[in-house]
């Protein structure tokens, strides 16, 4: 078992945790899925050529047995891939679709580079110059339709390619070691052009998740922005209809604004980022926590109990309290909170459910500002 997984890290088809890895197995995926259909039926058209270029002086095996058993191997795994053309990306499961790929490109590659030794050793007419031509077509194509998994894109050109260009080059004869050269020098430049490509994608899609982040991310706070919170609403409350309740709460800082106007923009900044840490912290994995801009954040909880949710945010409020340090001086601040839960409501919307919270939220606030003497600053 460990030889086999060290096997698939070397062809990189191991699962890796992160968005940038799941990305890239889901382009590989997508690109065979739409690109492995095509293939088989090239290489169905290669076979047919191949058989024609075998004369009766081959062996039936060389002339119909092989091809047959290729060509109705290639037609099954073209007809098995082009029912998957509609199936969603799952990640596990595109996984296993891969290494399928890979060892099946490598036994069928092998195979047809037997085949063409042999056939080139037994053939003895003109036609027998076709045969690496055909291999080279078939291999060419393998190679870019395996591009995306690019040490199984090569080690299917070095089986296609290396053995009959071997066997042309020891026959001594000028115009077969031009030929084994010249498939050799396309061969070393496709190795080339499949590593850059691979690298490519690898860095447009980094950019394209960095981009993503930016678009997404609050820049203060490290916390996902306002676009982000909108999005992941409008998919929650779509999702709650059938997949269970959501549940949003709105925080407002009390406080906030005096210690922004006595001591400071860039103090007020560090305390928004002390409070950020103190939400993310607290609420942790079980909702997706937001800044809307000044002293404004959201929660949003999915599938989670109404009294669980009700619970965690009234703890995270208590969190909020706790004085925040900064260069070595207390800022107190608190606050306020208002929540709504929806859960299997047909006619949910967000709009609505921001408004029916931002409400509970403004009621709470005008009850903590009428318990307080009217000229207390809540700031040490």
């Amino acid at each position: 078992m460990r030889a086999i997984n060290k096997i698939w890290q070397y062809y990189g088809l191991v699962r890796i945790s992160g968005e940038a890895a799941d990305k890239v197995l889901e382009l590989r995926y997508r690109h065979l899925k739409k690109n492995i259909p095509w293939l088989y039926a090239v290489l169905v058209l290669d076979a047919f050529s191949c058989v024609y270029a075998v004369t009766e002086s081959s062996s039936i095996i060389l002339r119909l047995i092989l091809p047959v058993i290729i060509t109705s191997a290639m037609l099954g795994r073209m007809l098995l891939w082009f029912l998957r053309r509609h199936e969603p990306f799952e990640a596990e499961k595109a996984l296993k679709l891969l290494r399928s790929a890979a060892i099946f490109s490598a036994i069928i590659g092998s195979i047809c580079a037997l085949w063409s030794v042999f056939a080139w050793q037994w053939e003895t007419s003109t036609f027998r110059y076709y045969i690496p031509a055909f291999l080279a077509l078939g291999s060419f194509s393998t190679a870019y339709c395996l591009s995306l998994i690019p040490r199984s894109a090569i080690l299917n050109l070095l089986i296609g390619i290396l053995p009959i260009s071997i066997m042309l080059c020891i026959s001594g004869v000028m115009i077969n070691i031009a030929l084994a050269a010249t498939m050799i020098a396309c061969t070393i430049y496709l190795i080339g052009m499949i590593q850059r490509q691979y690298r490519q994608m690898i860095e447009m899609t980094d950019l394209q998740i960095e981009m993503h982040n930016m678009a997404h991310s609050d820049a203060l706070t490290g916390l996902y922005n306002r676009r982000a919170f909108h999005e992941q609403l409008d998919d929650a409350v779509e999702q709650q209809k059938s997949e269970g309740g959501l549940t949003l709460a709105l925080f407002d800082l009390d406080g906030f604004k005096q210690v922004n106007d006595r001591h400071g923009h860039l103090t007020g900044d560090k305390v928004l980022q002390i409070a950020a840490e103190r939400l993310k912290h607290s609420i942790g994995d079980l909702g997706f926590v937001s800044r809307l801009g000044g002293d404004e954040f959201a929660v949003l909880f999915k599938g989670q109990p109404p009294i669980f949710c009700q619970q965690l945010i009234e703890l995270t409020a208590q969190k909020l309290q706790i004085p925040a340090i900064v260069d070595g001086k207390e800022h107190r601040i608190s606050a306020s909170y208002g929540y709504s839960s929806v859960e299997n409501e047909a006619n949910a919307q967000a709009i609505a459910l921001i408004s029916v919270t931002d409400q509970k939220l403004y009621v709470m606030k005008k009850k903590i500002h009428a318990m307080r003497p009217a000229k207390t600053v809540n700031l040490i």
